[in-house]
């Protein structure tokens, strides 16, 4: 899916349209969009894109050879653009993995005692104050680990949607499964340091709705841990694909 960023009246910006298909058709780059939006939220008609190759676009019978290999003109609600166009339109482009058979959905919370901010290799960081889960791998296997926050657009306050604090996810290859405070490979415990032979795959630090990490892991055990910011007071649901 992608968002728009313009303020054009060729399409309804700050909305997501799905992104169904790419072409290249005599040497120019095509994107297909579904358009969802019949009407905004006044309950006025959603305008469509009146573009190149918009429904409307004369480009439909001046350029027979393109239209063939696009198959015709949409019938079902989507609508081409170029993608030099589609580039310059929207600031987003959002992919979605759909879940597996095997996927579990798990619950924490961040409190002040339990949020030790991002993974730190100095004496005395609070890391291992996070949150943290138990992942016991039996074979080789792929696991998508996605950390979410509370959405922003439902926390109340109107004057923002921005996201305040910055979250991440880690896992780490561990030595034993115990209930809490796991043993990591190549840690020191007296220190507080983890060497990075210990880091086995980790998400990026970003104040946004959800973050993703996709690491292949070998059979053993690992430790997953959701981060925040020292203080932080918040809920986060992890969802674990394999």
């Amino acid at each position: 899916a992608a968002a728009m960023q313009a303020g054009e009246a060729q399409a309804v910006r700050h909305l997501v349209y799905p992104l169904v298909e790419m072409s290249e058709a005599t040497g120019e780059q095509m994107v297909r969009l579904a358009n969802p939006w019949l009407r905004l939220r006044d309950g006025q008609p959603a305008p469509e894109w009146r573009g190149a190759w918009g429904p409307a676009s004369a480009l439909w019978q001046n350029q027979p050879g393109v239209a063939k290999l696009l198959h015709g003109r949409p019938r079902d609600g989507s609508f081409w653009m170029s993608f030099a166009e589609f580039v310059n339109g929207f600031n987003k482009v959002h992919v979605c993995r759909l879940p597996t058979s095997s996927s579990t959905l798990l619950r924490c919370e961040w409190t002040q005692h339990s949020s030790g901010g991002s993974l730190a290799t100095w004496p005395g960081s609070k890391w291992r104050c996070n949150p943290q889960f138990q992942l016991q791998v039996a074979q080789r296997s792929r696991v998508v680990i996605s950390l979410s926050q509370p959405d922003a657009q439902l926390d109340g306050n109107l004057d923002s949607d921005a996201y305040p604090h910055a979250i991440g996810v880690y896992v780490l290859r561990a030595d034993s499964l115990g209930r809490r405070q796991l043993t990591f490979t190549d840690y020191d415990s007296a220190s507080g340091v983890l060497s990075a032979g210990a880091l086995c795959g980790a998400s990026r630090l970003a104040r946004s709705r959800s973050v993703c990490t996709e690491v292949e892991l070998e059979p053993g055990a690992y430790c997953v841990i959701p981060c925040a910011p020292p203080s932080l007071r918040c809920a986060c649901p992890k969802r674990k694909r394999e």
